[in-house]
């Protein structure tokens, strides 16, 4: 991710017949295209066709006071983008010629000299404050000098003194103020009639119960809302006060024209609809328009029986509560009225036992239990009694309901017994590899749901089976582990012996399920069983010997963050999403999008070969349930507590203490902008997002410089001066001093490295005069670490030694590595800058420690850890930094850079004479 693509300037010189075609630029940090001109100088015959823009702050900018002249831009293509085309400057621009000619993916309005993207309010409501953006919506709602909008997501208040009506539909635009109660826009710009097909948002429920709750007001206001068991305690015209029954809380409601009130009086039970929730002044009020209604909410007659029966039952777990109907027939004459004592015991299958009681009960096997009465209640004559009971249960088993009914002198008046199966629910959904590095077969799959909005759970023989491949290769290599039972859960043990020393152990995860703790004996079993890559990133090496320092024992304590590992019948379940976490190896992921599940590999995310597919799903057209906004806030803590390299040296104790807790708070946009501004405020190269889950799959954000931290910016404008100074336009060798020196740029590490690295020290060789030279990793931003060792195989014959420390579980190793290259006798330096990062950074560490030549430039940008892709329960992937860090000889972290041996400033990077004189 850079800042801007491409960026052409007019301040000195006229420049002419510009075309810029079949281009594809995606997520730069601010603009994809700048052209800027100044008075005196011009841009002429501009043409910018058929190219593809996606993410970033602005598509394109056309920036001159009058030097603009002959700008064609059609057929290319805009998407996610805060703004599509800016004008700046006094050229006359044909907005509607404009728009036709392009294709964006919001229906684009201008504004103030650009073209913005017209948004739902949904997507309005999570913009940043004084975002410049245009919403549609209907008024729903209109004050003396403001109005409503509101759609099927919410309602959002605009200040503005244009006249609209009820009903209308209007584009409104301007910087979005917001504060704890309403967000505002300026500058009504056009209006349409409501169509007549165009309904009102469905009402929210509100329990009345929670108008004492200070943040559920908030989070309602404005909202149109339906209530229900009010109770009318007073009329005088058109304002009624209601309450509910029994409760210190009163609303007044005002009344709007057009609602009957002749058959309402105080006392009666009523259900409001439509009813609108106002702030103003510190104060809620409810105000009841015209569209809605009132009506009598009826309370059913009761009879008392001595034997009390239970009706028809049916348990719905799909739906995560299971109602209980509860049908109560007299057989005998009982008073016209009384009060009655209901109690319910809810006895679990381990023993433990829940009693509904006055309304207060401990929690045990039950998770959450609601009656919809009071505990006493009147029982007015003969009839029936009819009455919900909601219990939501996630542990498997039989359950028995013991009901009884007391009269108001805790007389028992009849009792019954209920007996029910709870099973554990689960769905099967398809698997389906799509990656290229790993090879397994297309499978059927259980996942576990403690409730419906529940996130899943796997059985862990089940996933180490899908991760084995099948027919095929697979991700890792199951005969190599063993699964035994034991008192508390699973041992997985993973035996190894070494064929050249004789030595041989085993490491282990251990499942206690009844402490719910998973231990490790190292961070080494997380990858001891992992398969090779289906391309050979180490052609040509040989690990010569490697030298282990063990680390301590892990123990992860999943109680502390909110996840459970459970036993169905014979399975070993735990959260899938920690299950891929431990098992699936450092480059190979199963990604779960509520639809399917898909094997994808690293390389494909990086390249964003798959973004598409894992975004498409039915969670499109679905809101993000609480569950899975919780378990995502919990699974960043835990993953990134246990699992990143760099929780050292930021000093931090749990990332519960970095991360906000509105990740766990919020849906839709906001949820995955929450853990985008996390990510970043990181401060570290090698933890960034990259995908948005399918919750909100139009949305792909993308930083600006001004969302990173010092140390990433200082990267990106070493990054600008590097190319200002064309330090990375080199492609191949240059020479210095008569071709006495030759400096070979590599601006990455891949496959083809070693190659093309081989081919321009042949070049060099061939020139017959070249005795030192120059490595030049000036623009390096890392890669392949295999590419990077073959490359060192030419400079030195000697084993080539990497060191690695793990922060987790304190561990240390050397590996020694020996390339079957031949390598060139030259005398050999290394250039280094503030952007020589990752695999970069470690090749000008082991220069250093194996004195292979002089490191000159500017201290390198540092990045020690090995990158790992991290996917969310709510579907976001990102990249973090691994528990894989690499070290000097001395095992201290190269996080921070390597200091060169020659300081060399950025200006002067392609003086010869400066050059010279730093490798003398």
């Amino acid at each position: 991710m850079v800042p801007s693509g491409i960026r052409v300037d007019a301040s000195d010189a006229t420049l002419e017949t510009i075309t810029i075609e079949n281009n594809e630029f995606m997520n730069f940090m601010s603009q994809s295209l700048v052209f800027e001109t100044d008075e005196a100088n011009a841009l002429v015959n501009v043409s910018v066709s058929s190219n593809s823009m996606s993410g970033g702050e602005l598509g394109i900018l056309l920036h001159g006071e009058s030097g603009l002249d002959d700008v064609s831009v059609e057929s290319n293509t805009f998407e996610s983008m805060d703004t599509y085309i800016h004008y700046e400057g006094d050229e006359d621009v044909s907005w509607d010629a404009l728009l036709e000619a392009n294709t964006f993916d919001f229906e684009p309005y201008p504004m103030g000299g650009a073209a913005y993207p017209v948004l739902p309010i949904e997507l309005a409501l999570e913009m940043s404050d004084d975002t410049l953006t245009v919403t549609e919506g209907v008024v729903s709602g209109v004050e003396a000098e403001a109005f409503y909008l509101e759609d099927n997501t919410g309602a959002l208040r605009v200040t503005s003194s244009d006249t609209v009506s009820e009903g209308e539909r209007v584009l409104v635009g301007g910087a979005l103020l917001k504060d704890s109660y309403s967000t505002s826009l300026h500058e009504v710009l056009a209006q349409e009639t409501l169509s007549s097909d165009m309904a009102l948002p469905e009402s929210q429920y509100m329990d009345a119960s929670e108008l004492d709750n200070d943040a559920f007001l908030r989070r309602f206001v404005h909202h149109r809302l339906r209530l229900e068991g009010l109770e009318i305690l007073s009329r005088s015209g058109d304002l009624l006060t209601l309450a509910l029954e029994d409760s210190e809380s009163q609303i007044e409601l005002v009344v709007g024209e057009g609602l009957e009130l002749a058959d309402y009086a105080a006392g009666d039970h009523v259900s409001i609809e439509g009813v609108r929730l106002i702030h103003e002044n510190g104060d809620y009020t409810l105000s009841l328009e015209d569209a809605a209604h009132l009506s009598l909410y009826e309370t059913p007659e009761y009879t008392i029986d001595t034997n009390l029966e239970v009706g028809e039952t049916e348990f719905v777990l799909k739906d995560s509560m299971v109602p209980l109907e509860l049908i109560l027939e007299s057989a005998a004459e009982s008073p016209a009225t009384t009060k009655g004592q209901f109690e319910m015991v809810v006895n679990g299958p381990d023993g433990g036992s829940v009693t509904l009681s006055d309304q207060v009960f401990p929690l045990t096997m039950v998770d959450a239990m609601h009656y919809e009465d009071e505990a006493l209640f009147d029982l007015p004559g003969e009839g029936t009694m009819e009455r919900s009971l909601n219990m939501m249960f996630t542990h498997p088993g039989l359950y028995t309901i013991e009901i009884s009914l007391y009269d108001e002198d805790e007389k028992l008046i009849g009792e019954t017994v209920h007996a029910f199966e709870v099973e554990t629910p689960y769905i099967t959904v398809d698997f389906e590899n799509l990656a290229d590095e790993y090879l397994l077969d297309d499978a059927e799959v259980p996942l576990y749901l403690e409730t419906k909005d529940g996130v899943p759970y796997v059985d862990i023989e089940t996933f180490l089976s899908l991760l084995d491949g099948g027919s095929q290769d697979g991700a890792i290599d199951l005969d190599a582990l063993n699964i035994v039972e034991t008192d508390a859960g699973i041992d997985i043990v993973y035996d190894w012996e070494d064929e050249e020393t004789g030595e041989s152990g085993s490491e282990a995860f251990q499942f206690d399920f009844d402490d719910n703790t998973v231990t490790v004996d190292s961070f080494d079993v997380f990858t001891a069983a992992q398969q090779g890559t289906q391309t050979d990133f180490g052609a040509d090496l040989e690990l010569a010997d490697y030298d282990l320092q063990e680390g301590d024992p892990v123990v992860f304590e999943l109680e502390d963050y909110n996840f459970e590992l459970l036993n169905y019948e014979e399975d070993y379940l735990m959260p899938f999403h920690i299950a891929n976490l431990f098992f699936s190896g450092s480059m190979f992921d199963v990604y779960y999008n509520g639809d399917a599940l898909y094997g994808i590999d690293t390389y494909q995310v990086l390249d964003g070969d798959v973004t598409d597919t894992l975004q498409d799903s039915d969670w499109n057209s679905e809101s993000m349930p609480e569950t899975y906004q919780e378990a995502t806030y919990d699974y960043l803590a835990f993953s990134f507590d246990h699992f990143y390299g760099l929780k050292e040296d930021q000093d931090v104790n749990t990332y519960y203490n970095v991360f906000p807790d509105d990740i766990a708070q919020s849906g839709g946009r906001s949820h995955y902008r929450e853990i985008f501004n996390s990510v970043y405020a990181l401060d570290d190269l090698h933890s960034w997002y990259s995908i948005t889950g399918a919750y909100a799959s139009s949305y792909n954000p993308s930083a600006s410089i001004s969302d990173l931290g010092p140390r990433s910016q200082a990267f990106y404008e070493a990054d600008d001066l590097l190319r200002q100074n064309r330090v990375c336009a080199q492609q191949g060798p240059s020479y210095y001093d008569d071709g006495r020196v030759a400096r070979v740029p590599i601006h990455e590490f891949d496959e083809n490295t070693p190659d093309a690295f081989k081919a321009m020290l042949d070049r060099v060789a061939e020139k017959g005069t070249v005795e030192e030279v120059i490595v030049d990793l000036s623009c390096n931003t890392g890669g392949v670490v295999g590419g990077m060792i073959q490359v060192l195989g030419y400079m030195t014959d000697e084993p080539i030694p990497l060191y690695d420390i793990n922060p987790t579980d304190g561990s240390k190793s050397t590996y020694y590595y020996e390339a079957d290259i031949e390598k060139y006798d030259f005398e050999w330096h290394v250039f280094s800058s503030p952007k020589t990062f990752s695999a970069g950074n470690m090749m000008v560490q082991v220069v250093k420690d194996m004195g292979l030549g002089t490191i000159i430039g500017q201290d390198s940008a540092g990045g020690a850890a090995s990158i790992k892709a991290n996917i969310t329960p709510s579907g976001a992937i990102l990249f973090m930094s691994s528990t894989s860090v690499s070290a000097n000889a001395d095992f201290e972290s190269t996080e921070m850079g390597i200091p060169v041996d020659v300081q060399i400033p950025f200006d002067l990077y392609m003086d010869e004479a400066t050059v010279l004189d730093a490798i003398e």
